[in-house]
């Protein structure tokens, strides 16, 4: 990995043009409960791996629009194939 996922600078790089960051803007200032089904409602799968941004291609991480990688407008090349915490992959 070119960059330490442990750092803040790491989760920076990772995390720089992702759609995530749009997604759970705001979140964390919910209650669990309410957090909890807000994230789960937006049915989103996290991948960490290979990701495509424009015409370069770097470690970082987006989602599946549906859980299908076809739909991903810049689809990961190669992932982790898990979801994040509190994702359901249904």
């Amino acid at each position: 990995m070119p960059v330490r996922v442990d750092t803040i600078l790491g989760c920076m790089y990772y995390l720089v043009e992702s759609r995530m960051v749009e997604d759970l803007e705001g979140v964390g200032l919910l209650v669990r409960r309410e957090r909890d089904r807000l994230v789960s409602e937006m049915g989103r799968l996290y991948v960490f791996g290979e990701v495509e941004r424009g015409d370069e291609r770097r470690m970082g991480v987006d989602y599946f629009a549906s859980g299908v990688e076809g739909n991903l407008e810049r689809k990961p090349v190669r992932s982790a194939s898990r979801p994040a915490p509190g994702i359901s992959m249904s």
